[in-house]
């Protein structure tokens, strides 16, 4: 009996080639677009999901409601971990995981900038990290001990090294060995913690100043904790708010005068698993991804099989219902209602299959140009893996039953002497068929209309008004700061390149993650105010085009009144301003939002008023300046986030970056340049240079890659529906050969039937765009509301969809309609 369905469906499959080609390959299209972004969405949700106490793993977190706002970061003080652990039995183990830019020394005594993580012992105990070589209880436990990934190995030892060999590493100018203690399996793509070289922790208590790994408040690490099997999260997360008046609160106090820390100051568990879609937070450890990309992904996915399976379901029943009196022979030949539904549906498994065929031949294609594109490392054999087949398995049966059941259910229920004298239940049929086109098109617009508004939001974004020029600036990164000793001799040697405009050195620039908050005081006010930190030399402000509202830029004699400019070993970290132990006259620049936290009405108001920081230890202020100027807000922090309070310090201590503006007109060639300068003062140090606006790109990746993505397979969408209206448009024209026949008989033109048969689609598609502008009207509602920066839903986009969506329908009905309308009629009727 299989044998013999198998057969049938064979036979049909050669009948009806045209059907069957646009049915198989609308299918295919849609589940290959579908499967390819559910393993995208699959892989994002698996992140950090391989530890074996994934469930467990909690990092440690903390927020601070301020009167100007609400800090959210990642890191926490150094004390924190090992006394969680004393005081709560519930949770079993710590680890601290600190991250630092270092030069490390290569066989030819060259340096490289390279990441650097630093953790506790328990580092490997906590984390499933696989360690191939080495002790993973010890490996860790002695100061100036590292390991290395198997791809660092290769990199600087040509394979694993032997036993008690070094990496020599610079660090601020100190050369310091680290003995080489294990050797670990490349990290897996789906961890939020990535290295591939790890020193230990105890390292730091010998790097840092003392302050920073035994106060409360210096927050400059992360904090993870191993919670027991039966531990209560609500518990433990209720319970270590205790923590905030017993050790922090003292602290606190010396910033702030308040009577419960706790009502300002909280800590939080986030579960491991959650930190990749919903951290988020200053200072996380890597991007983090975004959640809401990858509901909106979910919903293309399912958006895209939908309208591929209504594709497959309406030409399927268009197709049965020409079968009516091939069920009506075949039950009068003896056929039970049971063969008919297993034929039927056997047809439909059998079509479906196929396109699922090409649907894996597609991806296997299409995936590691999307895999490229994407950043990630997804394989067709991800198709195997975990629920992945069981879920594809269950798409493909769910698509062939729903597509089948029509035929099966419905046609073989006809009574046999009722379809032999030609009763159908044609209208029900056609009216099915009308309602599965509504809705197909309807999805369609609706995703064209969140593709286009998503376009145009993240557009806004990119072409937003920076409050600076980030064209033609290279940044060069110091990981020595000792090479600021021959600054003015490397600037004015930079300065003779002809296309060199200007030099500036600074602790951060816009696009560098690297942005610190201080407490600040402003002279005769009792409140205590937390801007973002910069220092910066007279020649930052220029260099980057920043405008003024009031006041001037730096003097060099004020730059100069800081000291002499010379290197200066900084101790500092985030959470902790180096500056508050020097006496010497400091001035400032503040933004526009500063100058409104602090609450001057003007920026002229701010002018020559002081601020002064905190310093933390026994309550006093220090480094008092006058505001010498207000500039205008700039972006320094991705646009995802509003501008927050800056302020600008004429400080030359501390300082990471050298900001080069240079004449556009040939980039590549001016940086050469530079780089062979740089080549001459810093023979040793490999030159790791960047334009700003590059990084500005790299800040804003994931939203240009939604940007594309939403807009391929928005294409998509839109071409499986009108390959499916090709085939039913087909159908139509076919079943209809003798109408027109007649029509053009009486006289009637081609434009007329091409309008009778397009008038008809039309209303479906007039019906199919009310129903998709609500729908796509309340997604792109909540979607904007994540962006502080957004441009307001345009109903000029509504209109397009539709017109495009409509234009589209009527352009396949016409090529099928035109081509029906242009045979003679003589030859239409003689064979009818």
């Amino acid at each position: 009996m299989l044998r013999n369905y198998f057969i049938t469906s064979l036979r049909l499959l050669k009948k009806n080639s045209l059907f069957s080609v646009i049915n198989i390959l609308g299918l295919a299209i849609g589940l290959a677009a579908s499967i390819i972004i559910f393993l995208w969405v699959n892989d994002e949700l698996s992140y950090d999901l391989f530890h074996e106490n994934s469930e467990r793993i909690y990092r440690v977190e903390r927020d601070m409601t301020l009167e100007d706002g609400r800090l959210e970061v990642s890191i926490t003080s150094s004390p924190l971990g090992p006394q969680m652990v004393s005081d709560y039995p519930e949770i079993e183990k710590f680890v601290r995981v600190a991250r630092t830019d270092v030069m490390v020394e290569d066989i030819f005594r060259n340096q490289n900038k390279e990441q650097m993580l630093y953790a506790d012992s328990s580092f490997f105990d906590i984390f499933s990290f696989s360690l191939i070589h080495g002790d993973p209880v010890s490996c860790l436990k002695e100061p100036f001990t590292v390991v290395i990934s198997r791809k660092y190995a290769q990199k600087y030892f040509g394979g694993i090294p032997e036993a008690g060999s070094q990496l020599t590493l610079n660090q601020n100018g100190e050369m310091r060995p680290y003995t080489v203690t294990g050797i670990f399996d490349d990290m897996p793509h789906n961890s939020h913690i990535k290295a591939d070289l790890i020193g230990s922790f105890v390292s730091l208590y010998s790097l840092r100043h003392e302050m920073m790994m035994k106060s409360w408040m210096a927050s400059s690490h992360y904090t993870y904790i191993l919670l027991a099997e039966s531990a209560d999260i609500a518990d433990v997360t209720r319970n270590i708010q205790e923590m905030v008046e017993i050790y922090f609160g003292p602290e606190f106090r010396n910033f702030i005068e308040v009577d419960n820390v706790s009502d300002i100051l909280r800590l939080k568990l986030r579960p491991l698993s959650k930190i990749h879609l919903e951290g988020n937070r200053i200072w996380d450890m890597e991007a983090p991804g975004s959640k809401n990309t990858v509901m909106v992904f979910s919903l293309v996915s399912f958006l895209l099989l939908i309208i591929a399976g209504i594709n497959f379901v309406n030409l399927s029943t268009a197709r049965a219902s020409q079968r009516a009196l091939e069920v009506g022979v075949r039950k009068v030949s003896g056929a039970t209602k049971g063969q008919m539904v297993r034929q039927f549906l056997s047809e439909s498994a059998l079509f479906s299959f196929l396109a699922l065929i090409l649907a894996i031949l597609f991806i296997e294609l299409s995936l590691p140009y999307f895999s490229d594109f994407t950043g990630k490392e997804l394989s067709v054999y991800d198709l195997i893996k975990g629920w992945n087949f069981p879920v594809i398995i269950a798409a493909w049966l769910f698509t062939a039953f729903f597509a089948g059941a029509y035929p099966a259910f419905f046609l073989s229920a006809y009574k046999p002497v009722d379809v032999l004298k030609g009763k159908r239940a044609a209208n029900s049929s056609r009216s099915f068929r009308r309602a599965l086109v509504i809705g197909q098109f309807s999805v369609s617009i609706a995703l064209m209309i969140c593709a286009v508004s998503v376009f145009r939001q993240l557009q806004y974004i990119n072409n937003k008004d920076l409050g600076y020029n980030r064209y033609g600036l290279v940044d060069i990164a110091v990981e020595d700061r000792s090479n600021f000793n021959s600054f003015e001799s490397f600037k004015n040697e930079l300065l003779s390149i002809p296309r060199v405009q200007n030099v500036s050195r600074s602790m951060v620039i816009p696009t560098d993650p690297g942005f610190t908050d201080n407490p600040y005081k402003v002279r005769n006010n009792p409140e205590t105010f937390f801007p973002v930190i910069n220092r910066i030399d007279e020649q930052f402000i220029p260099v980057f085009e920043i405008s003024f509202l009031a006041g001037t830029n730096f003097s060099t004699d004020m730059i100069k009144g800081y000291g002499p400019g010379l290197y200066h070993e900084s101790t500092s970290e985030p959470g902790q301003d180096e500056d508050s132990n020097s006496g010497t006259a400091i001035y400032y620049i503040i933004n526009d939002a500063a100058r409104r936290m602090f609450g001057f009405d003007s920026p002229a108001d701010a002018l020559g008023e002081e601020v002064g920081i905190l310093s933390g230890e026994n309550g006093e202020t220090s480094n008092w300046g006058p505001i010498v100027g207000v500039c205008e807000d700039f972006h320094f922090q991705p646009l995802s986030e509003l501008i927050r309070p800056m302020l600008l310090s004429s400080s030359l201590t501390g300082h990471n970056h050298i900001t080069i503006r240079i004449d556009g007109s040939d980039m590549a060639e001016t940086n050469q340049m530079i780089q062979e300068m740089w080549g001459k003062y810093f023979p040793n140090q490999v030159y790791a240079s960047s334009f700003v606006s590059q990084n500005f790109d790299m800040m804003h990746l994931a939203e240009q890659r939604l940007q594309i993505i939403l807009l391929i397979f928005t294409f998509l969408s839109v071409f499986v529906a009108c390959l499916g209206l090709l085939g039913l448009s087909a159908f139509s024209v076919g079943q209809r050969t003798k109408e027109i026949g007649i029509r053009k008989a009486l006289g009637a033109e081609a434009y007329q039937i091409i309008a009778l048969f397009s008038g008809e689609f039309s209303r479906l598609l007039i019906i199919s765009s009310l129903i998709a502008a609500p729908v796509a009207y309340f997604i792109l509602r909540e979607w904007v509301a994540n962006f502080p920066y957004r441009r307001d839903i345009e109903v000029w986009v509504f209109v397009a969809a539709s017109f495009i969506g409509l234009a589209a329908a009527l352009i396949t009905v016409f090529l099928v309609t035109y081509r029906a309308v242009k045979v003679n009629p003589v030859e239409t009727l003689k064979h009818e």
